[in-house]
């Protein structure tokens, strides 16, 4: 369970700093706080992992990380809400390993079933 733990850190680790690299600008990053979207509910796996990680880029990085918990319909109110956010770089999100794609209804007549 420890070695999962582990790599699951890792990898979230590994992605944060690829965002950041990506992201790359003559200023040191992060200049302001950054938010921490997961898009579950606290106590949870996800959760866990994101606290983890926010705690550990505040210690290394010397800026806040702040974790923002917003659960429902499936995660798509947390990842709707870091889509929107604003592009200065001082927002993440955080996701699980198995995400799932859900499509939008044709209509809202569409029942769910037929998703």
């Amino acid at each position: 369970m420890k070695s999962a733990i582990k790599i699951v850190i890792a990898v979230v680790l590994s992605t944060f700093a690829l965002q950041v690299a990506a992201q790359s600008s003559a200023q040191q990053y992060p200049s302001r706080p950054v938010r921490v979207i997961v898009p579950f509910a606290a106590a949870g796996p996800t959760d866990f992992v994101a606290r983890i990680v926010a705690q550990k880029l505040s210690e290394a990085w010397g800026q806040q990380f702040i974790v923002d918990n917003r659960s429902g319909a499936g995660g798509n109110i947390g990842m709707g809400i870091a889509a929107a956010a604003a592009g200065n770089n001082t927002t993440a999100r955080a996701i699980q390993g198995a995400r799932k794609i859900k499509p939008a209804p044709a209509a809202a007549t569409e029942s769910p079933a037929n998703w």
